[in-house]
């Protein structure tokens, strides 16, 4: 795969205009290509904090009702799944980021 940089020093390299123009498209090309999927990719972490805040609070409604309704046991169980749950979630993203 041709980068960016590459499709710089091969239009620099070329006397023929032509080619140079065509060079040079390819690497604007290939820039806003790589500038859209890095939006993209940090619009799809910010959804996924949306929705993993979005998760917790609801968690945490539902093990406050279950323990409103005088199960602490089963409201303990919810609370100590979600930590877990996120626990493992943080552990995971550390190990992708490597």
């Amino acid at each position: 795969m041709t980068t960016t940089s590459q499709y710089f020093k091969l239009a620099v390299e070329t006397p023929d205009e032509d080619i140079k123009r065509c060079l040079l498209t390819l690497a604007e090309r290939d820039q806003a290509d790589r500038m859209e999927l890095a939006r993209l990719a940090h619009s799809a972490a910010r959804r996924g904090q949306i929705l993993g805040i979005l998760a917790v609070t609801l968690c945490t409604a539902l093990a406050g009702y279950v323990a409103f309704l005088g199960h602490p046991g089963w409201a303990a169980a919810i609370a100590l799944i979600e930590v877990a749950g996120i626990a493992g979630a943080n552990v995971a993203g550390r190990l992708n980021r490597r």
